[in-house]
């Protein structure tokens, strides 16, 4: 729940067991404060995950044009049962544009629409910290772009006259819905069908985001640290 005219104090509120638990409200930082005062959180850019066996509250923070980090910003903040939720960890995206994010295996991926790549983040790896508190993090691997996919269709008649085609999915699509922890969801993905009465048929696929781990861990340079 979001109050205020910038929308960046937040009342979250969690559900564990068939309880539900309100928790103390928490002001999330804006990198500008626009005057007039407007909207400036949206509901796409918020969403809870647990991560390691805390939840948190994961906002996808925007930079303004003009700003000296042109970059945007994964900032999480851990709830707290008893006092506002503390800011712990920012993940340094070094690009800007439309983001979604998945957590897989206590992993944040974030996926970028423009350059059609994912970042992988471990906020359990160190990273810079200038206060002691909030520790920075840049991506485990350079951005990687997420396996091909095609859908099989079977029983139409398709444009090929043959009983079975393969189907190449838009990866990255503006269409993309994504929820947590690790589905995506294409609500709007369209194919021609020849002699269809209709002329195309619309179809929504649902997709759940897994990471191979072994090809992964070959192309981290310092394994150790």
């Amino acid at each position: 729940m979001v109050s205020t005219t910038l929308g960046n104090v937040l009342q979250p509120f969690y559900f564990k067991g068939g309880t539900l638990l309100r928790l103390p409200k928490f002001e999330v930082d804006l990198p500008v404060t626009p005057k007039p005062p407007k909207l400036c959180l949206l509901e796409r850019d918020v969403t809870m995950s647990n991560i390691y066996g805390q939840v948190y509250i994961i906002v996808l923070r925007h930079q303004q044009r003009g700003h000296a980090n042109m970059g945007a910003e994964v900032v999480l903040y851990q709830l707290q049962k008893e006092s506002p939720a503390k800011k712990t960890d920012v993940l340094r995206l070094n690009m800007s544009g439309r983001f979604a994010l998945n957590v897989v295996d206590n992993l944040i991926v974030v996926h970028h629409q423009a350059s059609k790549t994912s970042m992988i983040f471990d906020i359990k790896l160190g990273g810079e910290s200038h206060d002691g508190y909030v520790t920075y993090h840049l991506p485990v691997l350079a951005p990687l772009p997420i396996k091909p996919f095609k859908l099989k269709i079977t029983g139409l008649h398709v444009p090929t006259h043959t009983q079975t085609t393969e189907i190449s999915c838009e990866l990255y699509s503006p269409n993309w819905i994504v929820f947590q922890p690790d589905i995506v969801i294409d609500a709007k993905l369209l194919w021609h069908v020849r002699e269809s009465k209709l002329g195309g048929l619309w179809c929504g696929c649902l997709w759940h985001v897994h990471l191979k781990l072994e090809p992964l861990v070959t192309m981290i340079p310092d394994k150790v640290s």
